[in-house]
C-alpha cells in the first residue's frame, strides 16, 4: 500500500528495525503506540524512544535530566542509556520507564538533550548502529516540531526543535522522519496553522499519512486508562476516536484544543527535507549545549521555551 511507502521493507535485510522516539518530553512516547502498532502488523521490529524530560507534575525540576544520574540503565554515550521499567531518579519514574513495565519490560532508549542537537545526533547514531536500525522517526504529539517561531500560542519549541535538528543530521545510512500525531492536541499551534506549515513544507518533505482506527489505539487507550501514565496531549485523540467533536482546554486551561479526527493521524516528512524549512530548528543546528539552544531562540525569535533550570 502506498500510504506505507515511507517504511519500505529492505530487500537487503532479514527484518527492518524502526526507533520511534517520542520528542517532546516524556509523554510523547504514549502518542508513538498507534505507529508503532501499525508498523509491527507490516512486520517490522520497533523500538521506542523518549526524553529524560518530564513536566512538573511528574519532575519538580522539570529540566532535562542527565542519562549519567539516572537508575537502572545502560548508558550508549554521554547523551544516550538504554532504560527499563525501573529507569528512576530521586523520587519518580519516567514515562518511559511506566510504559516499559505495561510492556511486559520492554526496552526504552532514553535521550538527554543536554548536549543540544550534537549530543542528540551522536547518541541516536550510538543506538542505530548497535541495533542496526533502518530509520528514526522523531513523533511530536501536537505539531510544534514544524513552527516558525512567529506563532502566538507557541510557548515549548525547544525540545521539539532540538529533536528535529539532531534527528535530520544523523547519519545519511539511516532513514530519518517526523511524524505529528494529534494535530493541536498539545494546544500550542492551531489546526490551522498546522496545516499552512504543512501546506509550505508539503512539497519538499511530505512523505504520507497513517489514521489510525480503534485496533492501533487499544493500546494507548488500555495504557490511558491508569492515572499514573501522565500525558495530557496524547489523551486527546483518543476522544476523538471516541466521536467528540469540538473544543476543550488543557494544562488548567490555558491551552485549546480542537477536538476531530484530524487528532488520529499520524503525518509523516522526510526530517532532512523539512530541516532547512523550519527556522528554529535550523537556527541551533550546531548548538552544542541546551544552553546555547535556550539562547539562540530567545535571540533570533524573541520567544520564551519551556527550558527554566
Amino acid at each position: 500500500m502506498e500510504i506505507f511507502n515511507p517504511f519500505y521493507k529492505s530487500r537487503s535485510r532479514n527484518r527492518d528495525r524502526w526507533l520511534l522516539i517520542g520528542i517532546g518530553g516524556g509523554g510523547d512516547i504514549y502518542g508513538c503506540l498507534p505507529l508503532k502498532w501499525n508498523l509491527e502488523q507490516i512486520g517490522f521490529e520497533v523500538h521506542l524512544g523518549s526524553l529524560t524530560w518530564e513536566r512538573d507534575v511528574v519532575d519538580p525540576k522539570s529540566v532535562p535530566r542527565r542519562v549519567t544520574d539516572l537508575e537502572h540503565v545502560e548508558l550508549i554515550g554521554e547523551y544516550g542509556a538504554i532504560g527499563n521499567a525501573n529507569t528512576c531518579l530521586e523520587k519518580f519514574c519516567f514515562q518511559g520507564a511506566l510504559l516499559s513495565s505495561r510492556l511486559k519490560g520492554e526496552k526504552v532508549f532514553f535521550v538527554d538533550i543536554n548536549g543540544g542537537p550534537s549530543g542528540v545526533r551522536v547518541a541516536i547514531n550510538a543506538y542505530c548502529t548497535r541495533f542496526d536500525i533502518t530509520g528514526v522517526v522523531g513523533l511530536d504529539v501536537g505539531g510544534d516540531v514544524i513552527a516558525t517561531g512567529q506563532e502566538p500560542g507557541l510557548e515549548s519549541p525547544l525540545a521539539d526543535a532540538t529533536m528535529l535538528s539532531g534527528i535530520a543530521q544523523i547519519d545519511p545510512k539511516y532513514r530519518a522522519i517526523i511524524g505529528i500525531f494529534g494535530m493541536n492536541a498539545d494546544g500550542e499551534l492551531t489546526q490551522p496553522e498546522l496545516l499552512l506549515r504543512f501546506s509550505t513544507i508539503a512539497r519538499e518533505g511530505y512523505l504520507g499519512a497513517i489514521g489510525h482506527g480503534p485496533a492501533a489505539f487499544a493500546l494507548l487507550k488500555e495504557v490511558l486508562n491508569d492515572d499514573k501514565h501522565v500525558t495530557e496531549a496524547s489523551r486527546q485523540p483518543l476522544r476523538a476516536l471516541a466521536g467528540e467533536i469540538g473544543q476543550t482546554r488543557i494544562r488548567n486551561g490555558h491551552r485549546r484544543v480542537d477536538i476531530n479526527l484530524l487528532l488520529t493521524i499520524t503525518f509523516l516528512f522526510d526530517a532532512r527535507k523539512i530541516f532547512p524549512l523550519c527556522p528554529i530548528a535550523y537556527e541551533i543546528r550546531d548548538a552544542e549545549s541546551i544552553t546555547e539552544v535556550d539562547r539562540r531562540i530567545r535571540t533570533k525569535f524573541g520567544i520564551g521555551t519551556e527550558y527554566n533550570p
